[in-house]
């Protein structure tokens, strides 16, 4: 079954499953999406939220 045979509801629930959201471990809002397949180490970003500075890695950080 190819992706072609799919109705865009189906589409975009494929799209959905494959993506997560990186949230702040302080104040849990959603910080950005990443694919569950991609490899990552050390991301630093701010919370616009908390003020503070995130870092993110792959092994010590769970996504929502």
């Amino acid at each position: 079954m190819g992706v072609d045979n799919l109705t865009n509801e189906q589409k975009y629930d494929i799209i959905q499953d494959e993506k997560v959201y990186m949230v702040c471990p302080h104040c849990n809002k959603k910080m950005f999406r990443v694919d569950k397949t991609s490899e990552y180490k050390k991301i630093y970003l701010w919370c616009k939220n908390c003020k503070k500075e995130i870092e993110f890695n792959k092994e010590s950080h769970e996504p929502m």
